[in-house]
Order: structure tokens, then C-alpha cells, then sequence
């Protein structure tokens, strides 16, 4: 009974992440982003390419051709980029970190939307309007007492300072999630260094300072824990260090950003479904493991939630927090997205059960008026909003920058802005970075592995996209979150690809 309980879900988890990743790289592929020429949607970053993308294109072609057709190009470019790999890999990092520091100190606008509320805040907490935001929008309020903190100790709160952090933050992530990697198939980390130099390259998210990359090192690093503690050959008192570790990474998840602790979930649910049919090597030392990790996150949890209840840095009043019903009406409101209207409806609304029963009032008025069938097309396309843009939605939020052109015009800023000369260029490039990516999650849906943490990555995922079609959605930038599980799971993906792609095209031989 456990074996058939065990080969069942996991079969099922297999088929629902491929389901997912499939319909995924089909969105990929049919973007708008990969318009060339004039830009025939509003909802497409930029209004035209331009001949950067056709020298992109004609480079990556003839790239393409030289490999195939060229025996020594590929042993040559093997040699350099992976044999060599301890000397490649950390200049391709230093090269990129020199990018992104460049590109901060030539373009660092201010930010508009929530980001623009927490700076703001820096400088007046004493605002009525920023008094009602935190009290309406509480998830926030731990990251606003995190930002005045840092602005206090360096003594700056300038939009500079902070695109910093998130750049430190951003590429902490990665160095985390090279780890990761090295723990569980060494071989592999320097794909995985060069995928994550890609996605660095091409992430301009850097110069917003908010929860979507704040949270990014707390991700990687509580997979990193949970792997060192209960996936690896380090010496026990290095796992139950990890182990607490990850557990108090769990707190700040949460208050920083909730939906980002589903890793969380997905770990409880596979070791216990893997507890059916495998034990561990030693009991002692897993529940020990599991014991300290639970510690870790009560600690964490109760430490931080103090933290908040007894913060005097701005005034809120705790009973208008949007409860958990408000977002899952916005996300069957209109295309699930962020509803301005919906949102000022609830600000009007005083209590938490007047909110609540409008939030009820909403999901059947919307259930309603769509239908079993109409729900499905509704959710169905939710699903192309949420997943298929790889800049991430950059410049689809409202008043994403403050100013609409840069002040000082140059490449860069030409490439960020909306409708800068180069944006419609670098939402076709980085389109071309997510399909890769996506590519080896769809191709390498390795239906019949059953290896724990590639378990747990692909429950992440599968959870990343229910929650985002039941929730508010509606735009890719929530992918960036599900960024460490996705990138670690492309990378062991790689080879199941790359086989696919071998058996089905060897006739080109």
C-alpha cells in the first residue's frame, strides 16, 4: 500500500509539473516579445526592434551553425567554458557584477508603485497616506523597518544605496544556489554559473528595491539548508547548523515576502511522502534535523512577529490588513491582475469582516458570470499572463518609473525605459534567455525520476503556478520569487534535454 500511495503521487506530481511546463514553454514561444519589427500588442515593452536585435540574431545563428558544423569549435568552447571552468566561471561572475554595477550607476531612477511608498516612508513616516498604505498592505511593513534600518546604519536612503542592496541580495542568490549545486552534482555548477550570469545580465530588477528580489537570498538559502541538512555527507553538526538555519531563513520569508515560502511546503510534503518507502540513513540524525528546523522557524516567527507588534517607527491601524479573501478576488477580477478599483473599494472598508464578506461577495459574482467553462478560459490565459514574459512584466506595473523618459539618454537607459529606442531589443533578448530556460524544464520533465530534491523543486513550481492562478496574478514579475527552485531545477534538467533533443533530431547527423 505505501509503495503504490508513493509510485501514485509521484507520478501525479510528474505529470502536473509536465502538464505545467509544457503549457509554459507554449505561452514561451508565442509571446508577444518575440515580435519583430513594429510591436502589434500595448502590452509589449518598447515599439519596434531595431538592428541590435537582427546582430543579436545573427550572431547567435551563426554560433549555431559553427557548433553543429564544427567538431573543433564545440571541443574548443567545452575546453574553455567547462574544463576550465574553475577559472571561467568566476571571471564570468566578476565580468557580470562589473555590468551591474555599471548599469546601476547609469541608470538609477525613482521607482513608482509600492516601492515608491517605502521610500517615501524613509523620509515621513508621519504621512496619513503611507499611515493608510502599511495598514491596508502589512506584508510590507516588515520590509519598510528592514529598509530604515539599513538607511539609519549607512546613513542614506537615497534610490542609489538601495539598487545596491538589491544587487548584493540578487547575486547572493546565486552564489547560494551555486552551492546548492555543488552539493548535489558538482559537474553541474558551472551550467548553472553560466544560466545565472544570463539571467543576471539581462535582470534589470535590480534597481528596484523591493520584496520580489529582497527575498531572493532567504529562498536560496533555506533550499541550500534543507539540502546540506538532509541531502548531503557533511558532518552532523554541520547539518543541524544548516538545518537551524534554514528554519530561521523560514521567518523572513514570510515577513518579507508570504507566497515565497511554498519551497517551504513543497520540503514537509516530499520528505514525508519519501518517508513512506525510503528511511534515512540514520534516524537520530534526521529528526534531529527536523527538529532543529522547526525550532529555527518558531524562533524566527516569534521573534520577527514581536518585532513588528512592537515597532513604533509608523503608525498603523493592525484591523484594516487586506485579508487572504482580497487576493483571491483580485485574481478573478478582470485579467487577475491588480485591480485599482478593487483596491479602492477595500480601502473604503473599514473592518476585516466588512472586507471579507465584499472579497466573498466578489469570487461569486465572478464564478458566477464565468461559468465552470468561462473560469477554466479565464484561469487558462491567467496562466499565459503569469509565465511568458521574460523581462518579468518589466514596466507593466502603474507608474513603474516616476519619470517617463531618462534624463540623461544613453544605450542603457534607451533599453529600461518603456519606450526607450532599445526596449523593444532587450525584451526580445531576454525573451530569448527565458525560453531557453524554460526549454530544459519542458523538455526535462524527467517523468520517471524520484529523486527527493528534484521532488521538492518541481512541487515548488507546481505551487508557484497555483497559487499565482488562484491569487492575484496577472503578470510575470511573481516568477521572480520561484527564480532560485526554477534555475537550480533547469540546470538538472539540462541533460534530460539535451537527450530529447538528440533522439528527436539525430536524422540531422
Amino acid at each position: 500500500m505505501k509503495n503504490w500511495l508513493f509510485n501514485k503521487t509521484n507520478k501525479f506530481f510528474n505529470g502536473l509539473y509536465a502538464f505545467f511546463m509544457l503549457l509554459t514553454l507554449y505561452f514561451v514561444i508565442i509571446s508577444a516579445n518575440f515580435t519583430l519589427g513594429d510591436t502589434v500588442t500595448k502590452k509589449t515593452l518598447g515599439t519596434r526592434t531595431t538592428k541590435v536585435t537582427v546582430i543579436f540574431l545573427a550572431f547567435m545563428l551563426t554560433l549555431g551553425l559553427t557548433l553543429w558544423g564544427s567538431p573543433r569549435s564545440r571541443q574548443f568552447l567545452q575546453k574553455i567554458f567547462f574544463k576550465a571552468a574553475c577559472i571561467t566561471v568566476p571571471f564570468c561572475l566578476l565580468l557580470v557584477c562589473s555590468w551591474q554595477i555599471f548599469f546601476i550607476l547609469t541608470v538609477h531612477p525613482a521607482i513608482g508603485f509600492d516601492p515608491q511608498a517605502l521610500h517615501t516612508a524613509l523620509r515621513d513616516p508621519s504621512a496619513s497616506e503611507l499611515r493608510g498604505y502599511f495598514s491596508l498592505n502589512q506584508n510590507n511593513l516588515f520590509l519598510l523597518l528592514v529598509m530604515h534600518k539599513l538607511s539609519v546604519i549607512f546613513g542614506t536612503d537615497s534610490w542609489v544605496f538601495f539598487d545596491f542592496v538589491s544587487l548584493i541580495l540578487t547575486d547572493l542568490s546565486v552564489l547560494f544556489n551555486l552551492t546548492t549545486l555543488a552539493l548535489i552534482a558538482r559537474k553541474k555548477v558551472a551550467l548553472g554559473a553560466y544560466l545565472q550570469i544570463l539571467w543576471l545580465a539581462l535582470f534589470p530588477m535590480i534597481i528596484v528595491p523591493y520584496s520580489d528580489t529582497w527575498v531572493l537570498p532567504f529562498v536560496s538559502c533555506f533550499i541550500l539548508c534543507y539540502v546540506a541538512s538532509f541531502h548531503s555527507k557533511l558532518p552532523t553538526y554541520l547539518k543541524l547548523g544548516a538545518a537551524i538555519s534554514g528554519g530561521l531563513c523560514v521567518g523572513v520569508i514570510y515577513f518579507i515576502k508570504p507566497s515565497a515560502i511554498i519551497p517551504v511546503i513543497a520540503v514537509f510534503l516530499v520528505e514525508g511522502l519519501f518517508l513512506l518507502c525510503q528511511k534515512p540513513t540514520s534516524w537520530l540524525t534526521f529528526s534531529l534535523g527536523v527538529l532543529f528546523l522547526l525550532g529555527g522557524i518558531a524562533n524566527s516567527f516569534i521573534m520577527l512577529d514581536h518585532k513588528l507588534n512592537t515597532q513604533t517607527y509608523i503608525k498603523i491601524q493592525a484591523s484594516r490588513a487586506l485579508p487572504p479573501l482580497h487576493f483571491i478576488s483580485i485574481g478573478m477580477t478582470g485579467d487577475g491582475g491588480y485591480d485599482a478599483n478593487e483596491a479602492l473599494i477595500m480601502a473604503k472598508l473599514p473592518t476585516k469582516t466588512q472586507k471579507e464578506a465584499y472579497a466573498k461577495k466578489n469570487i461569486a459574482r465572478q464564478l458566477k458570470q464565468k461559468g465552470f467553462w468561462g473560469y477554466l478560459k479565464f484561469l487558462f490565459f491567467k496562466h499565459q499572463r503569469n509565465t511568458s514574459d521574460g523581462t518579468f512584466a518589466w514596466q507593466q506595473e502603474g507608474n513603474f518609473f516616476t519619470t517617463k523618459k531618462p534624463t540623461n539618454s544613453n544605450f542603457l537607459a534607451e533599453a529600461v525605459y518603456a519606450q526607450g529606442k532599445y526596449s523593444a531589443d532587450f525584451r526580445y533578448i531576454a525573451q530569448c534567455w527565458w525560453l531557453l530556460i524554460i526549454l530544459l524544464l519542458g523538455l526535462g520533465c524527467h517523468f520517471k525520476q524520484t529523486d527527493p530534491i528534484v521532488q521538492m523543486l518541481k512541487l515548488t513550481l507546481i505551487g508557484g503556478f497555483l497559487y499565482l492562478l488562484l491569487f492575484e496574478g496577472g503578470r510575470s514579475r511573481y516568477m521572480i520569487q520561484f527564480l532560485p527552485s526554477l534555475l537550480i531545477l533547469a540546470t538538472l534538467s539540462a541533460d534530460n534535454a539535451k537527450n530529447w533533443l538528440q533522439r528527436r533530431f539525430a536524422w540531422l547527423k
